[in-house]
């Protein structure tokens, strides 16, 4: 670099001041840029030459780095963004990166927050500064904490670049609104009732959500080969979206799944003398979709027993059965096992307070026995709802 013509700059007196000249890489070529760096009779020519380099130094006009970024054409964000949405549109049926709903969630945002957001943009011109004026923007109107991750999760993989969120959303904590845990489950009882309520092979579907917790891709994903009515248990190994087969969501998800004798004696009625095909197929023979089981079972059922939808699906079923078997005792990790997550965090999100299973615990404390060790196992066992 230190050898390319100009580079070094040099400094010409005119009239009563010192000007300093030298070349700048751009996109556009090698430009020529002038500094006033000072009075003559305040300062020699070597003292000019002096802060002319300095003046290059801060500009860093003459490192590889600078060099690099003004060969680069500068590319727009809308454009990557549009490119990226090429590359990762599905193709004969399979995605490159991601899952179909994955995707679809992420070309969204792009969509939606993303491309108008910053349009105009370079895309290295997308920094620290401008996500958190996004994030700040999002918290605003308000979103909620999910959905602003999963937006600037979403930039950083079109950016191709990770972008920390941890301390930023730190930041922003009192800014975001406050999501009512009570809204995202369904207790036993009411679970109980939606079932018994429900008719055909909604009430069948109802019923396998209460006695499984699995996730509604794969519950519309089973197929009759997977049930072993005689060992009394279900083998997830797919999992579907909308009517297209998928791998199970993770690892983790690709496990078996306990039922009990009432959910046996349900399926083995439901099922018949069928022997192959899906548990649960709609009138041509693929699988159900989300909102078929939503539109004419679960919604129907809620009128049948004046619940409120309150933003409630098929997942409340999952969340209920955690806590229901939490509440009845099942290890930590047999209940992991079952519902197909890795970690114990993912259990204590999707259980709900019960105040008759406090109470069970409570009463369990002798009020004349202080004990510190049996104390802190009856609050550690609470804390698992708390």
């Amino acid at each position: 670099m230190r050898r390319r013509k100009g580079q070094e700059g040099y400094v010409v007196k005119k009239g009563t001041k010192w000007y300093g000249y030298y070349r700048v890489d751009s996109p556009e070529g090698r430009n020529r840029k002038c500094e006033i760096l000072g009075d003559v009779a305040a300062m020699t020519k070597p003292v000019a030459q002096q802060l002319l380099k300095k003046i290059m130094q801060e500009a860093g006009v003459n490192t590889a780095e600078h060099l690099a970024r003004a060969i680069q054409p500068v590319e727009l964000f809308e454009k990557k963004a549009e490119r990226w949405l090429e590359e990762h549109r599905v193709t004969q049926g399979a995605y490159a990166r991601f899952k179909p709903h994955t995707y679809r969630t992420m070309s969204s945002n792009v969509r939606k927050h993303l491309m108008k957001r910053f349009r105009g943009y370079s895309v290295r011109d997308v920094g620290a500064r401008e996500v958190d004026a996004l994030i700040a923007e999002l918290a605003a109107r308000p979103m909620s904490k999910s959905a602003i991750k999963q937006i600037v999760f979403t930039l950083g993989t079109v950016l191709e670049r990770p972008i920390p969120l941890r301390d930023r959303l730190r930041k922003l904590k009192n800014l975001l609104p406050k999501k009512s845990r009570n809204d995202l489950w369904f207790t036993d009882e009411e679970m109980r009732q939606i079932v018994a309520v429900s008719k055909g092979r909604y009430k069948v579907i109802f019923a396998t959500l209460r006695g499984t917790g699995l996730r509604s891709g794969e519950l519309r994903g089973l197929r009759i080969e997977d049930v072993d009515l005689r060992k009394g248990f279900i083998h997830v190994q797919r999992s579907v979206f909308e009517t297209r087969e998928q791998s199970p969501k993770s690892d983790n998800a690709y496990r078996f799944v306990g039922i009990d004798k009432k959910l046996v004696e349900i399926l083995r009625e439901w099922i018949g003398k069928r022997k192959i095909g899906y548990l649960f197929p709609s009138n041509r023979g693929t699988p159900l979709q989300e909102g078929t089981i939503l539109k004419f079972g679960l919604y129907k059922a809620f009128e049948s027993l004046d619940f409120e939808r309150r933003g409630r699906g098929l997942h409340a079923f999952r969340h209920g059965r955690v806590t229901r078997l939490v509440d009845a005792g099942v290890p930590i990790r047999t209940i992991k096992a079952w519902i197909g997550h890795g970690s114990e965090k993912m259990v204590e999100q999707y259980t709900h307070t019960l105040p008759e299973y406090h109470a069970r615990f409570l009463a369990l404390l002798d009020t004349n026995d202080t004990n510190n060790t049996n104390v802190e196992a009856v609050q550690q066992e609470v804390s698992l709802v708390a």
